[in-house]
């Protein structure tokens, strides 16, 4: 195949490296750095940290785990009201490398929002100058950028740039939780002419070529899951993980020129951080603040959860079992219900989750828990789902509601209320669990 047959079109080089994460980071090929870039620009962030990284080991599996904190992560340093700045995790090498064979097995961080990338990039003098650099990135919500499609770009200045979006969603989608192998080949003397390509594939398939504002700058490869500001949407959730089960290059032997680029960002060597191995991998919840903790401001509506304009009733919190519950109130006259949600984007046809919430209501009272399936320009499709409280519990007590949602043809958004349509309904504990994509 053309993917296994790179050696035909370029002389390989010794070197290269292969690291696959083995309960460490190698701390002969990566640093781990704390910065920010474009912070400033669109929506603010809080860039990558150190902290974000960890490493898993499950049975004979061992691999890198970056976190991303969306604007509703919390922690026990977290202030009880309002939004958090994103902030992801990266790591860098140490050395520069040339043309090559570039290689990442990795799930990419599912939401929006997030942009799960391996790239190399260098700077002299300034980006106007020459910035040097080479991209596959997963995410997005805009100029084809999103987890339908794959985003691959070619810099050789901040205006000097090529790029490719392409829709790869008859394979794949590029969230379903499943590992997929993304290569780039990086070649200044393509097939024995003096061209330069760059080729793209995903699972050894070949998806784009780029073969103008090539780079020809060492550089150092970069992997990582960061914010960027505005293009890739809002990050409307609480944590999530980009995994990485190895990364790979293998140099080619061909013309490159040299670079004294420093990384500008504190940089961590991995021998000298003490990073977490944890024994399975992290649960996460794709519901925010589904135990209703927090709140917008100190007498504000629970953080995250947003009242439908369709509702004619309202919300409150109130306390219970030492904690809070969110109380959701029926209106007047003759659309009474209430609904109080949170929507999920880039969501595919046959996705599974599991959704799991404690409801209630008062004597007399109606509520319920709905799903609703749309597409990309909002358009309702598949069935709605409608789960009565009083299938799950008796008045006046709180009992666990479990639905296993299989998202529908053409869907791309999906939307969970809490709601009451008669009186006061309760509801706790909310958690939805992606189980896989079928």
């Amino acid at each position: 195949s053309y993917y296994s047959t790179y050696a035909d079109r370029a002389a390989v080089a010794d070197g290269g490296f292969t690291d696959d994460f083995s309960g460490s980071v190698n701390a002969s090929v990566w640093n781990v750095i704390d910065g920010k870039w474009h912070h400033d620009q669109g929506v603010p962030h809080n860039g990558v940290n150190s902290r974000n990284v960890s490493l898993v080991t499950e049975g004979n599996e061992s691999y890198l785990a970056l976190m991303g904190r969306g604007k509703y992560y919390k922690d026990e340093d977290s202030s009880p009201y309002g939004e958090e700045l994103p902030e992801g995790a990266c790591i860098v090498s140490k050395d520069s490398y040339g043309p090559g064979r570039y290689e990442i097995k990795m799930k990419a961080l599912p939401r929006e929002g997030a942009v799960s990338t391996m790239w190399t990039y260098m700077m002299k003098g300034s980006e106007a100058a020459a910035q040097h650099e080479i991209d596959i990135e997963l995410g997005g919500t805009t100029n084809g950028t999103n987890y339908r499609s794959a985003w691959f770009t070619s810099w050789v200045t901040h205006t000097d740039t090529a790029h490719s979006a392409v829709d790869v969603s008859d394979d794949l989608y590029l969230n379903d939780g499943e590992w997929h192998v993304y290569t780039f080949d990086w070649y200044t003397e393509y097939n024995g002419t003096d061209k330069s390509r760059i080729d793209f594939f995903i699972d050894g398939k070949f998806y784009a070529k780029l073969d103008s504002n090539v780079p020809y700058y060492k550089m150092p490869l970069w992997v990582g899951v960061w914010f960027p500001p505005s293009w890739p949407g809002t990050p409307n959730f609480d944590r999530d993980y980009m995994y990485v089960d190895y990364v790979k290059h293998i140099p080619f032997d061909q013309y490159c020129e040299e670079a004294r680029y420093n990384v500008p960002y504190t940089k961590h060597d991995p021998s000298e951080l003490n990073i977490p191995v944890l024994t399975a991998r992290p649960s996460v919840n794709w519901i925010a603040n589904g135990g209703f903790e927090y709140r917008v401001s100190e007498n504000g509506a629970p953080l995250a959860w947003e009242r439908n304009v369709a509702s004619s009733g309202n919300m409150s919190l109130e306390s219970y079992g030492g904690g809070q519950r969110l109380a959701v109130h029926a209106g007047e006259g003759t659309n009474t219900t209430t609904y109080i949600g949170q929507s999920f984007l880039n969501v595919f046809e046959g996705y599974t989750f599991n959704l799991t919430v404690d409801g209630g209501y008062a004597s007399g009272s109606e509520g319920a828990v709905m799903i609703r399936f749309t597409n990309a320009i909002g358009n309702p499709v598949g069935d709605m789902v409608s789960i009565d409280l009083k299938e799950f519990s008796a008045s006046g007590e709180m009992s666990p509601i479990s639905h296993k949602i299989t998202v529908p043809a053409r869907c791309d958004r999906m939307e969970i209320f809490l709601t009451a349509s008669v009186g006061t309904a309760y509801f706790d504990n909310a958690v939805l669990t992606f189980l896989g994509a079928n």
